[in-house]
């Protein structure tokens, strides 16, 4: 059982990440300076503490949303990291081949949760040697393409699974949460719509005419 700080740190953490990083790119329409952003981003994470209810709002937000996972917990460390200081130990392409991950995992664990389709990966995650793989894959393949962030990121949460941080005892708990999966379907859909609205707008390139029909 995990010391009720512990437990209560763990608790904030994500809404204390995804509200810095919102007030600190806030921060940026009041100049270019850090500290501005830096203040904001701390007074954003501070305001979780307010009670309302009798509990904190953090707690709200941990009982509507759930426990997030390592993977988007580290997302939301590197949103608030770039908004606040200019820079992310994750790069964009980092961030785009976790968020594919998440969409992948997403489509074939969540229609199974709610019986859609006949089997149940997420029964694999209790005894994981086949999401503990296809970690291991992912982290190959992204160490060799060039996106370390990535591969460190989804290895912390396999050892975050080995070392039983969060109150989940299955591994993809560890990987993927219904917030980080809305996430990153999003994420997706958006570059997608956009990269396909770019191609509708390319102008078309005339063919050069044939020779010996050319105009005399």
């Amino acid at each position: 059982m995990r010391p009720p700080l512990l437990e209560q740190l763990l608790a904030a953490l994500g809404p204390a990440l995804a509200l810095a990083a919102a007030s600190a790119s806030f921060g940026r329409l009041l100049g270019p300076g850090r500290l501005p952003r830096l203040l904001l981003a701390a007074a954003g994470a501070a305001c979780l503490a307010v009670p309302a209810g009798g509990l904190p709002l953090y707690a709200h937000i941990r009982g509507a949303v759930g426990e997030l996972s390592v993977v988007t917990l580290a997302a939301l460390a590197a949103a608030a990291c770039l908004a606040a200081g200019g820079k992310s130990f994750l790069s964009r392409r980092d961030l785009s081949a976790l968020a594919a991950a998440a969409a992948v995992s997403a489509l074939a664990l969540y229609p199974a949760a709610a019986g859609a389709v006949p089997w149940d990966l997420y029964r694999t995650g209790y005894r994981p040697l086949l999401p503990a793989a296809c970690v291991l894959a992912f982290s190959v393949w992204a160490w060799r393409t060039g996106r370390r962030g990535a591969a460190f990121t989804a290895l912390a949460a396999l050892a975050a699974f080995d070392l039983g941080a969060l109150e989940a005892e299955n591994l993809w708990d560890y990987l993927i949460d219904p917030a980080g999966a809305l996430c990153a379907c999003g994420w997706w859909l958006w570059r997608v719509s956009r990269a396909a609205a770019r191609r509708a707008h390319r102008p078309c390139a005339v063919p050069a005419p044939l020779r010996g029909f050319e105009k005399r």
